[in-house]
């Protein structure tokens, strides 16, 4: 995983648009460097009143990259 992280963040993200979201996922679960340069492809989200969506929509909302 390690020689992967040392192509630029260009590269890496070309190589996750063509993975799907389930391999990014697990990707970014490798280490903290593969979370912080592959991003997730989110293209909806589902909420309802429940408090702990209101916290997933308040993150959604507060964060520079997916908001």
């Amino acid at each position: 995983m390690g020689s992967l992280l040392h192509l630029p963040t260009e590269i890496i993200t070309l190589i996750c648009n063509y993975l799907p979201n389930g391999s990014i996922k697990a990707l970014r679960l490798t280490c903290e460097e593969a979370c912080n340069t592959a991003r997730l492809r989110l293209n909806r989200v589902f909420l309802s009143a429940n408090p702990l969506n209101i916290s997933v929509f308040r993150a959604i909302a507060d964060s520079e990259i997916f908001r």
